[in-house]
């Protein structure tokens, strides 16, 4: 397989693509973080409060599925935030308006978020993309993949599967999802069948200040994307590449 990854891709098999921030705050971070940033954020704005809203705080705080559950959506242009007391998540609309777009959106939403001074320091950030390659049956998706499972003999890449591993990258850590074959309906309503594979990428960061986070933050994010994004194209096998039609310039 060719070692230079495509800048783009024909047949363009994403299907969500996610930042996620976790952290430190005072109490009830979510509804001031909220207020910021819809001031903050330019253009038409739509707020929503998720179930999540209707539960106690003491009981989110204490129950660690619900930690860092998001409460409050603020959907703007074709992004949202989803907050959370101890964390957000970015989110984009479909089609994928490229990483450059979606780094810049990104930056503007975690640097409104510093200026009330109500997240105290940075735990960890991480980048999620989510592909659906299309397949022409089950057994279909074990030639699209650059793998090899098998058990006592027995290959599991054929027919229905799901695999889920973990594999540090130096500062990184990835966590690989493959569904051998799954439907989704995407933020846009749009339904899409294939192979599933799923690469979230974590930096882990050891309670930074969070203007200083700021500051690191593009590096960063460049960083934990060129690792995510070789990720995938490594789990691919070359045919599989070229079936979604790479562009190199």
């Amino acid at each position: 397989m060719s070692t230079t990854l495509p800048m783009k891709l024909g047949k363009e098999p994403l299907i969500d693509a996610i930042f996620e921030m976790r952290f430190q705050s005072q109490e009830g971070a979510s509804n001031i973080l909220a207020g910021v940033l819809y001031t903050a954020l330019s253009g038409e704005k739509k707020i929503e409060h998720l179930p999540t809203a209707s539960l106690p705080q003491q009981l989110r705080d204490i129950d660690p599925n619900l930690q860092f559950a998001p409460v409050i959506r603020i959907i703007f242009d074709k992004f949202s935030v989803s907050i959370g007391d101890k964390s957000f998540v970015i989110g984009c609309s479909m089609p994928y308006p490229g990483w450059k777009v979606f780094k810049k959106n990104v930056m503007e939403v975690v640097t409104a978020t510093q200026a009330p001074c109500i997240i105290q320091s940075i735990n960890r950030f991480s980048l999620k993309y989510t592909d659906i390659i299309p397949t022409n049956n089950h057994n279909d998706s074990s030639t699209l993949l650059n793998a090899d499972l098998s058990i006592g003999g027995h290959s599991f890449l054929s027919g229905n599967y799901s695999l889920r591993v973990e594999k540090q990258d130096n500062d990184l850590l990835h966590i690989l999802s493959i569904i051998s074959h799954a439907t989704a309906t995407t933020r846009d309503g749009a339904i899409r069948n294939g192979l599933v594979v799923d690469v979230d990428t974590i930096a882990g960061i050891a309670d930074e200040p969070m203007q200083n986070f700021v500051s690191n933050l593009p590096s960063r994010l460049e960083h934990a994307h060129l690792a995510n994004k070789s990720t995938f194209f490594k789990c691919l096998t070359e045919s599989t590449i070229q079936r979604l039609e790479p562009a190199y310039a």
